[in-house]
């Protein structure tokens, strides 16, 4: 499945790159994308970004839980689970960041269509960047649910 979120990621950076380079003005002059671009944008960054932090710490909970009831084998599924968490995670706060350097960027020279067309199209690969790790961290909830439902039956037994 990494593949695949790397794949769409590659070819939207790719298209938004040849839209920015070529007909820049079809990013810089769409009136939604200017309007949204702007404090806009940080504000659902910022109640992504929230949410999805308060949802890795309930799973790491999970995982410590589920991790003193298992063997030795799965602990180190359950570490590879962490650490994928972990770094989408950070993921997230990295392109939250990039996402503010652009618009400090965009407000130096707004008038310049190929630096407003380069910052709406960041904005956009920032949200699908959101996207691909809530749907990578909601995709490891039900997995662990999973686990977890496994882990209790094994124990019954």
């Amino acid at each position: 499945m990494k593949i695949v979120r790397y794949g769409i990621l590659f070819c939207v950076i790719t298209v938004l790159g040849a839209i920015t380079v070529c007909q820049p003005v079809w990013l810089s002059e769409n009136g939604f994308l200017r309007n949204f671009a702007s404090s806009e944008v940080i504000a659902v960054l910022v109640v992504i970004l929230t949410i999805t932090f308060a949802s890795v710490a309930n799973m790491h909970l999970s995982l410590n839980r589920l991790g003193k009831r298992v063997n030795a084998t799965h602990a180190r599924t359950i570490n590879q689970i962490r650490d994928e968490i972990n770094s989408n995670a950070w993921f997230l706060f990295w392109a939250f960041i990039v996402c503010i350097i652009a618009l400090i960027a965009k407000g130096w020279a707004p008038e310049n269509a190929h630096l407003v067309a380069a910052v709406h199209a960041i904005t956009l690969i920032v949200l699908l960047i959101n996207v691909l790790v809530m749907h990578t961290i909601y995709r490891s909830v039900f997995a662990m649910v999973s686990a977890e439902n496994t882990a209790n039956d094994s124990t019954e037994s």
